[in-house]
């Protein structure tokens, strides 16, 4: 009996320590996930609540505002052979 209760001590410690061990692992790719990805506060969201939190006469206190992900853009700079006299002017 002593034998058995012994055994499954180990074990049970054997996992407690596996699942420690591997939660660091989650936790480096949630970093790395956020690094590449910037987030900036929801100006237009924050406003439209706080507008209309206004005109019913209450008061908002943001807390925790919203974030929006910002992902990297592409910009592209396209030029033509045409000269600026045959552009279509607009």
């Amino acid at each position: 009996m002593k034998r058995l209760l012994i055994s499954s001590l180990v074990a049970l410690l054997g996992f407690a320590l596996t699942g420690c061990a591997s939660t660091r692992t989650a936790g480096d790719a949630t970093e790395t996930r956020q690094a590449s990805q910037r987030s900036e506060i929801d100006y237009r969201y924050v406003n439209r609540v706080n507008r209309q939190a206004q005109r019913q006469g209450t008061r908002v206190q943001w807390v925790n505002p919203p974030r929006r992900v910002q992902t990297p853009s592409l910009e592209f700079n396209i030029t033509t052979s045409e000269p600026e006299s045959e552009r279509d002017p607009k």
